[in-house]
């Protein structure tokens, strides 16, 4: 049995349940991480890429029906977008893959990319950890082995191909942005996979019993949330668009995004070219429309954010009021909202966001605490 923290009495509670959070030095470093988080969501000062290009992968033993979602998507970027795409389908039928997937990167990179491109690698088809001697790999492959011939259903039935392998075709890169978009056959972590470079992710996240399933693929429900939308939207946009709906129907299956680090998410804009002032209205357009849902929201974060120091107690109003007058800018006011506090060791507040703040905040970040999503309305 377990030992109370500092005591040698024992415990029927396991040691992590006396662990601390993490806790920040005043309020204002909260407001202002706010503050920041919206900066790097809003489509407004965004870069007009000078091109952008997507290049669409899948397996030619592919048995997740991958390709009517996939064209539809590249039909939507080039299209709607003016994005150049292409396609490339993996070759199951050769013993080693691996070489015409790295020329395929290749060709689609060029070895010195300009500082204004924008490159999107669509992957769909299967993916599971794994386990090498030194670090942990990812397995891309297209067709599972069937069930009844193995332990358990994860191993691939043809060629795989290892990401660790193929990275350096993309990570080696120091110019443009990037972002990769994974819809695969089960929740492997994005995190998992941007330890072998540092694009922008958005990734499917369900379980190997919901993501296969038609309303729970990435391809198609970003395709729905492109075709909707009518001025320039961030990836972080478009991924709580996404994640409102799975909200709104209960799906579980919610896609994970995670952005670039340093720097603010990509957004996605037909490439055309504007003049300064119908491009600074088509901006303004944009950032009071992306204010007006993350103040108006159907779907909020509840956060718990823990404060270090003394805090003298103070009536809920008040907090509130604090919170909405170190707001350096009058427009995002009234976007947090406070739901309780709790008054100890630290100040513990309880406070709802925006999905698009949430999703923006420093990620290591440990004295901000996810809690639960909040259905408002």
């Amino acid at each position: 049995m377990p030992l109370g923290p500092g005591t040698s009495t024992p415990s029927t509670k396991p040691p992590f349940c006396y662990s601390k959070s993490p806790t920040i030095s005043t309020l204002k470093e909260f407001c202002q991480d706010v503050e920041v988080a919206v900066s790097k969501v809003l489509p407004t000062n965004s870069p007009l890429f000078d091109k952008v290009s997507v290049l669409s992968i899948t397996w030619s033993n592919d048995d997740l029906g991958s390709k009517p979602f996939e064209k539809r998507l590249l039909d939507i970027f080039s299209q709607k977008y003016n994005f150049a795409t292409k396609s490339f389908v993996i070759p199951a039928l050769v013993n080693e893959p691996t070489e015409n997937l790295k020329e395929a990167l290749r060709e689609f990179i060029p070895a010195d990319p300009k500082p204004d491109d924008l490159y999107i690698l669509v992957y769909s088809g299967h993916v599971r950890e794994f386990f090498n001697k030194s670090f942990d790999d990812l397995l891309l492959y297209g067709r599972k082995a069937p069930f009844s011939a193995l332990s358990e259903d994860r191993f691939p039935s043809g060629p795989s191909i290892r990401w660790s392998q193929i990275a350096p075709c993309i990570s080696t890169r120091t110019c443009g942005r990037y972002l990769h978009i994974l819809d695969t056959c089960e929740a492997i972590p994005a995190t998992k996979w941007s330890q072998f470079d540092s694009p922008e992710i958005l990734s499917s996240g369900g379980t190997r019993q919901g993501s296969s399933k038609l309303e729970n693929r990435l391809l198609q429900v970003l395709a729905d949330s492109l075709e909707e939308e009518l001025e320039p939207a961030s990836v972080s946009q478009i991924y709580c668009k996404i994640v409102r709906k799975c909200e709104e129907t209960q799906l579980i299956a919610k896609p994970i995004h995670v952005l670039e680090k340093g720097k603010p998410s990509i957004v996605l804009q037909r490439q055309q070219h504007l003049s300064f002032e119908l491009r600074l209205l088509t901006d303004t357009s944009a950032r009071r429309r992306a204010l007006a849902t993350m103040k108006y929201p159907n779907v909020r974060v509840l956060l718990s954010v823990n404060v270090a120091g003394d805090i003298p107690p103070m009536e809920p109003e008040h907090w509130q009021h604090w919170l909405e007058t170190n707001m350096s800018a009058e427009e995002l006011r009234s976007i947090v909202q406070l739901e309780g506090f709790y008054v100890s060791s630290c100040l513990v507040l309880m406070v709802s966001v925006p999905l698009e703040v949430w999703d923006c905040l420093p990620p290591d970040q440990g004295a901000y605490n996810f809690v639960t999503f909040m259905r408002c309305g």
